[in-house]
């Protein structure tokens, strides 16, 4: 097993490849915002997409809350959410 490290940009929504597994921690390191992955050693690469929140901004309830992270420089505090596969992020209809 291994802890991998990702840094998510101040977007509104991004994906990112990254491992396969469990987002342990998120925390702002040196004016970013980091995620650390606990995976195994063979863990695949895949695609995963996060979304920011700002306080009081509504939320999809099938999004998974991965941590809150409070910035220097802008002042703001983002509630971090990973988008599902039954989040809906594709206009269909």
């Amino acid at each position: 097993m291994k802890m991998n490290k990702y840094i998510l940009e101040i977007e509104e929504e991004q994906t990112i490849e990254m491992t396969a597994g469990w987002v342990a921690s998120a925390q702002l390191q040196v004016h970013k915002i980091a995620l650390w992955v606990q995976a195994m050693e063979d863990a695949p690469l895949i695609a995963r997409t996060f979304k920011l929140y700002a306080t009081g901004e509504s939320i999809d309830p099938n999004e998974i809350y991965i941590g809150t992270v409070q910035t220097h420089l802008v002042k703001t505090t983002y509630h971090i959410y990973e988008v599902t596969q039954t989040t809906s992020t594709d206009e269909d209809d």
